[in-house]
């Protein structure tokens, strides 16, 4: 009987030309509509949704559907065929010939991840749960048997899903009650109300046991963490809608796909704030809608104090605050949208690390694109200190801080609130890179230390100086030595600032060196003491972000957040202009090249071109090498060309790969120097760059 079976089968499959099976078994949900067959391609992560095919050789339904782990087909039962049905790669519809069913068509149904059996459910005492094995070695092959009658097993569901891990099936009835349904005796225990009701036409699980259920009537997929034992439903995502809905999807894969490029984007503010998927933090499919300049995407949230910013496409640009956040006062946004859109947007006033219920500041607030200038009101109340804003700008409305939606982006910041009344100047996005080399003019890669951060100087009504905020993060470090990073401040006594109230914390937690370098005339904030023994290189990798193997692309390790409280008079005119001026210092007992005998320690710094150093450098270095700087012609760190070793760009900017001459990278690079920034001052956009010597992991 088995050989028959198997013979038939065989038969069966040379003389039809149907699609083959799916070459993997993949994250992506597959979704079923309307009374003539279209299949869906689901991001659960995010809910967008893709037409597969809106012909599947059928003139009916497909409902009951379910994902082979055994063979890598989906299977489902046919209206037409009055069967099941095989879908292959080519989602075309191969009726099958099950014996023992009755005559009914099946709208449940799902496969067994520990057989390869399919079980189809209709409730009614003529009905019930059948098996339907689908191994044509088996000798039952299509053979159905009826586990339990639907008089004794009667339940008002319109899909289940087997549970990857103990092979019990999952459903939820019209009422939101949850069901276990032993599928060996059809046995079924009510574990609860899920907190919501509704046609929950397609149901799926994932890897990690979490089962997801989409309602008809809106679409909306909600998330049981079913391996962790809850029994409520959560919001998670934003799916398309149907009066006819069916799913199925591989439960032994994870909902995101590590495998293929990234189409979501993720949130950054700290996962107290929901922002991680396992959080159900905010997502967005990537489209044409979003805020600002541009929208990147990423697999995983990077929670802060990690950031999606150090992939060098500062996407988080679409929000300026123009006026600092007082209390009681009005303060005003900028607004920058792309595409026709509702913008919502929430900020912790009581920084408790959440957004509470009240904390929503622009609800479904109707943009079409350009610049908007919104003014808003602070509660009277508030406390002065940091803070996360979240700004979500979709075309589905009413959305809340957290969950899935398939346009749009999520923006989060870092916001200050203040009881004073201050003005507040803000530089955003500021990348600054160095060549370590200096005296010498080295590789001149550009690459060996690498930051962006943005600042904000708050100002009283006296226009005086209160305080200075500086966030931001080292990108990639490609020395070849030791440096200590740091940022000066011309015209800001040492002596004007104070250690007791000023902070600087690194990857969220305050920093264990001392912020300011208490032997500087001027104000230095240290930043790092010594990049290179702050941050840990892959395995076989000798830089941070510079190279190009895939081995050694890694996520942002520094990150940093400077509050400086100014307690002198500082008058804000005798301020650098920002962003400041950043600077490289030798590490004590680390040797810095041969131009210099012992160990230059603070006594040898690196500045942007025309920056004057601290009272710390020692000036007999100058001159050194390729070096032709002049204290009498107040001339600084540039080469006989008047080449620098260090650049600031106030927008992103890409370095380039270890090694590569950061005039081969960017071939506009000396026509700009040379010329004063006379030409080619757009030189350093990734269009103008030689791509094949930029980083890109």
């Amino acid at each position: 009987m088995r050989r028959e079976a198997l013979i038939l089968f065989l038969a069966l499959q040379s003389s039809m030309a149907f699609g083959a099976a799916f070459s993997t078994c993949p994250s992506k949900a597959f979704l079923i509509q309307d009374t003539t067959a279209k299949l869906y391609g689901v991001n659960l992560v995010s809910g967008d949704h893709t037409l597969l095919s809106d012909s599947m050789n059928t003139s009916g339904k497909i409902n009951g559907m379910g994902f082979n782990f055994h063979d890598n087909y989906l299977y489902g039962f046919g209206y037409e065929a009055k069967n099941v049905v095989r879908i292959g790669d080519d989602y075309q519809a191969e009726a099958l010939s099950a014996t023992g069913l009755p005559n009914t068509n099946f709208y449940v149904g799902d496969i067994s991840l520990s057989e390869n059996a399919y079980y189809v459910y209709r409730k009614g005492g003529s009905y019930g749960l059948y098996k339907i094995p689908l191994d044509p070695l088996d000798a039952n092959y299509l053979q159905a048997t009826r586990v339990i009658d639907g008089g004794s097993l009667n339940l008002n569901i319109y899909d289940l899903a087997f549970n990857p891990v103990t092979n019990e099936v999952y459903s939820v009835d019209g009422g939101g009650n949850l069901h276990r349904i032993n599928v060996s005796t059809g046995g079924a225990t009510s574990l609860g109300n899920v907190g919501v009701s509704g046609t929950f036409g397609a149901v799926y699980f994932d890897v990690n046991q979490n089962l997801y259920i989409s309602r008809n009537s809106d679409g909306v997929i909600f998330r049981i963490a079913i391996g962790e034992g809850a029994t409520t439903a959560e919001h998670f995502t934003y799916g398309p809608s149907s009066g006819n809905n069916d799913g199925a999807r591989c439960a032994m894969a994870a909902v995101v796909d590590e495998d293929s490029d990234p189409t979501v984007d993720y949130g950054d503010a700290p996962d107290t704030y929901g922002t991680s998927l396992d959080s159900n933090g905010p997502r967005h499919g990537v489209s044409g809608l979003y805020l600002g300049s541009l929208v990147d995407a990423e697999h995983h949230a990077l929670v802060s104090p990690s950031s999606d910013e150090g992939d060098q496409l500062a996407d988080d640009d679409g929000i300026g605050f123009v006026s600092v956040i007082e209390s009681g006062q009005k303060y005003l946004l900028q607004i920058e949208s792309n595409g026709s859109g509702y913008l919502n947007a929430w900020l912790d006033w009581n920084q408790n690390g959440q957004f509470d219920s009240g904390e929503q500041i622009i609800t479904d607030m109707a943009l079409t694109g350009g610049i908007n200038n919104v003014l808003l009101d602070a509660p009277s109340d508030l406390v002065e200190g940091m803070t996360w804003a979240r700004f979500r700008y979709s075309s589905t409305a009413g959305i809340g801080p957290t969950g899935g939606v398939s346009d749009g982006e999520v923006e989060d910041y870092s916001v200050y609130i203040t009881s004073l009344s201050l003005t507040a100047h803000y530089n955003a996005n500021t990348t600054v890179a160095f060549e370590d080399s200096w005296p010498r003019k080295g590789d001149y890669d550009m690459n060996d230390l690498v930051s962006t951060y943005d600042s904000t100087v708050y100002v009283n009504d006296a226009n005086n100086v209160e305080k200075i905020i500086i966030s931001g993060t080292i990108i990639a470090s490609g020395a070849s030595y030791h440096n200590g990073f740091a940022i000066h401040f011309p015209g800001i006594a040492t002596g004007d600032v104070s250690n007791s109230l000023s902070t600087l914390t690194v990857n969220g937690a305050i920093a264990s060196h001392d912020m300011f370098e208490s032997a500087s005339t001027y104000l230095s904030v240290v930043i790092s003491p010594d990049v290179e023994e702050a941050i840990t290189k892959l395995s076989g990798c000798s830089f941070y972000r510079t190279e190009s193997s895939a081995g050694c692309a890694q996520s942002i390790q520094y990150s940093f957040e400077a509050q400086i409280n100014v307690t002198g008079t500082v008058p804000y005119s005798s301020m650098p202009v920002m962003p400041f001026d950043p600077y490289l210092f030798g590490v004590s007992t680390h040797y810095h090249g041969d131009d210099f005998s012992v160990a230059p320690s603070n006594a040898l710094e690196i500045h942007l071109k025309n920056k004057a150093p601290t009272n710390l450098f020692n000036t007999d270095y100058f001159g050194l090498g390729d070096d032709r700087s002049s204290v009498a012609s107040g001339v600084y760190f540039l080469t006989d060309t008047g080449l620098p070793w260090a650049i600031s760009v106030s927008d992103s900017w890409v370095h380039p790969y270890e090694f590569k001459d950061i005039s081969e990278a960017y071939p506009d690079f000396i026509n700009f120097v040379t010329t004063a920034g006379g030409e080619n001052g757009d030189w350093y956009l990734s269009e103008k760059a030689n791509s094949a010597l930029i980083y890109s992991n």
